[in-house]
């Protein structure tokens, strides 16, 4: 008889609720699973997030450490919840700015209505689109002078302190906040300096050892001798006799500026560093004639004259100050840049042409001394990374200028480029980026200021502004050089890099990072030479001042001395200038680079 395969009614309830029994069980078992899984994620989470902190701030560097936990997940919800609180009792606010926080268009504008909804909406959207460029140049204390003129068209929220570079630190922060952006130097601040210094000057110990080894000939260096006179004259007012006798090349300071330099005193301690120094390399093409020699003795150094900018031979300095700057008469006598403000000056607008037409304008009076064959453009408050002496020869032993105008490299936001912009001369193939701050050979500043068809169709088109409903972010001053010279085929004359000036855009927003006290330290300074990158500056500075002779030992033995050759370890990619440093740390870092335990050796004067 077959035998029936089918279940009887009572088997099979009894296996259904079995069944039951087991996937309720799996599901209950699975669900726990699941929970200890969340918890043991979350515990590894707030364990990770425990080590970064206490790791941060043994480091010193709560806020400001590249890649904090605190700066990137906390601070742009700060910064937009302290608007969103504040927005009733507040006209204005920092969008972008350094703090890294960048408004909502969509949250900020849900509060308004009408046309206030709109304008505020395209305001935080101009933000956004120039916080996204990584590098609006508009962020320059002398771009800062144009931002009233573009704020006055819409009340707008694009108005940026002149200090903007500490909002976060200015807004009114719960106390548990505070601790999190507190400024004072701590004792792990110090800790974390020490070993960090430690750390540089044995590397800088090893490559000079490394370095002297397979170069047995070491000099003795001699130290400088700086006689400054009381300074009662401007440079201007008296030609270079000594440079002119000597065809000495000269590099051109090109500051671009709201009518103050902020670390006057440093660039006064700099300069002086370079008084009656003249390059052996011009010595030697003059044959070290003693006819030659004896006419230098008596019109070099400080027989040049009272000043310290005429006492020194090597650089030429010029100041443009904004004609919006009303209240600017001209430095005070007494000052370091009494006498070089140029005649011509540009009423600076925000996001304009107006910049690139400033820094035509520093171009045309620097290319008025034939002796200028460098033109290095600077903010008020930058400072230099190296002495006058490695400055000098490093600029001049390259042959290309310090921009970057080739088409493989980087970024170069072809999104800007409009056809109403294409010339016969100017095609959407030229179109380049590159920093605002350049270092141009003289053949390069003529060509800048000898154009006038792409200057025309950049001030014409290359603007921020609305556009048929859509915000362009065209800043000329990140375009026009670097394309200028891409149009006469000259990419390969360029660096391809463009860092002349050492600029920290980690923290993102339209301003780069504005250094305190408290991250202006001497291994900070060291690290921004860049080492990590194959910029081995120990070498340089070690063999940079064996490539002169100061005027008071000037002799025939001594021109025709066999030297050690300099050390050509500083590549493009290093820079020899470093911002932003406001005035509010002008003090600390004068102290820094005039303290002789710094190891910086910035300062030639200095008896260290």
């Amino acid at each position: 008889m077959p035998v029936s395969l089918r279940p009887s009614p009572r088997n099979l309830a009894r296996s259904t609720s079995a069944s039951q029994l087991a996937l309720r069980s799996a599901s209950t078992c699975t669900s726990s699973e699941r929970w200890k899984t969340v918890m043991r994620l979350c515990n590894l989470y707030l364990l990770l997030l425990g080590l970064h902190g206490i790791s941060a701030h043994l480091a010193g560097a709560w806020q400001h450490q590249e890649g904090s936990i605190v700066r990137q997940l906390l601070m742009p919800e700060l910064v937009f919840w302290q608007t969103v609180t504040h927005k009733a009792s507040k006209a204005s606010f920092d969008p972008g700015g350094d703090s890294g926080g960048v408004a909502d268009p969509s949250r900020t504008a849900q509060g308004s209505a009408g046309a206030a909804h709109i304008e505020v909406g395209k305001r935080d959207l101009e933000s956004l689109s120039r916080a996204s460029s990584g590098q609006s140049l508009m962020d320059t204390d002398a771009g800062d002078q144009g931002l009233p003129a573009a704020a006055s068209e819409a009340n707008t929220t694009t108005q940026v302190s002149s200090q903007g570079t500490h909002a976060a630190e200015k807004r009114e922060w719960p106390q548990w906040v505070e601790w999190l952006l507190d400024e004072r130097v701590t004792w792990a601040d110090r800790l974390a300096e020490r070993l960090r210094r430690r750390a540089l000057d044995a590397w800088e110990d090893h490559q000079l050892a490394a370095f002297w080894a397979t170069n047995p000939k070491q000099r003795k260096q001699q130290r400088l001798r700086v006689e400054v006179g009381t300074v009662h004259d401007s440079h201007g007012s008296i030609p270079d006799h000594c440079a002119a006798a000597l065809h000495l090349p000269k590099v051109a300071f090109m500051f671009l500026t709201r009518g103050v330099i902020y670390h006057e005193a440093i660039w006064n301690m700099w300069f002086s560093g370079a008084a009656g120094l003249l390059p052996v390399a011009s010595l030697s093409a003059a044959n070290c004639e003693p006819g030659l020699l004896e006419h230098l003795r008596h019109s070099c150094g400080v027989q040049a004259g009272a000043s310290v900018l005429q006492q020194q031979h090597l650089f030429s300095v010029y100041v443009h100050v904004g004609s919006n700057e009303k209240d600017f008469t001209g430095f005070p006598e007494g000052s370091l840049f009494h006498g070089t403000e140029i005649s011509e000056r540009v009423h600076v607008s925000w996001g304009t042409f107006a910049l690139v037409e400033a820094t035509r304008a520093l171009m045309r009076a620097s290319l008025e001394d034939p002796l200028n064959q460098k033109f290095v453009l600077l903010s008020e408050a930058g400072i230099p990374l190296y002495p006058p002496d490695l400055f000098y020869v490093q600029l001049m032993s390259e042959d290309k200028s310090r921009i970057n105008s080739c088409v493989n490299t980087g970024d170069r936001d072809t999104h800007r480029w409009i056809r109403r912009m294409e010339l016969d001369e100017m095609k959407h193939k030229h179109w380049r980026k590159s920093a605002q701050w350049i270092a141009l050979d003289r053949s390069h500043a003529e060509i800048a200021v000898g154009d006038t068809k792409v200057a025309a169709a950049f001030r014409a088109e290359c603007r921020p502004t609305w556009e048929d409903g859509w915000w362009r972010d065209c800043y000329s001053d990140e375009h026009y050089f670097a394309t200028l010279l891409a149009t006469k085929g000259l990419d390969g004359e360029t660096d391809c890099t463009g860092q002349i000036m050492h600029v920290d855009w980690s923290l993102g927003g339209e301003h780069p990072r504005s250094y305190s006290a408290r991250q202006a330290t001497s291994a900070k300074l060291r690290h921004l030479r860049q080492p990590l990158e194959g910029c081995s500056y120990p070498e340089a500075l070690a063999t940079s001042w064996d490539q002169f002779l100061h005027v008071d030992n000037l002799s025939v033995e001594a021109c025709s001395a066999e030297r050690v050759p300099y050390a050509a370890t500083l590549g493009y990619q290093c820079p020899l200038l470093a911002r932003k440093f406001s005035a509010d740390v002008a003090q600390h870092m004068f102290d820094l680079l005039t303290d002789c335990s710094s190891r910086l050796n910035i300062s030639r004067t200095m008896k260290c």
